[in-house]
């Protein structure tokens, strides 16, 4: 089997993962526009960069995150 395939459920995690973060992301920043103006966007900004990182993660040969 390929890495592709031997990773399949590592995947599916980085990607739930990714998507609960940028869920927060979203309803941060909608409550800093109307509740908490400064507050909401210092939390939502390093959410939405953790998201992108889950989104955009590579796995090696073991299934775990690639650091290089």
């Amino acid at each position: 089997m390929n890495n592709a395939t031997n990773c399949f459920f590592e995947r599916i995690s980085a990607l739930t993962i990714g998507v609960i973060l940028m869920i927060g992301a979203i309803g941060l920043t909608i409550i800093s526009i109307t509740i908490i103006p400064v507050v909401g966007l210092i939390l939502a900004v390093p959410l939405f960069g953790l998201s992108v990182y889950f989104f955009r993660v590579h796995f090696n040969r073991q299934c775990q995150i690639q650091t290089d």
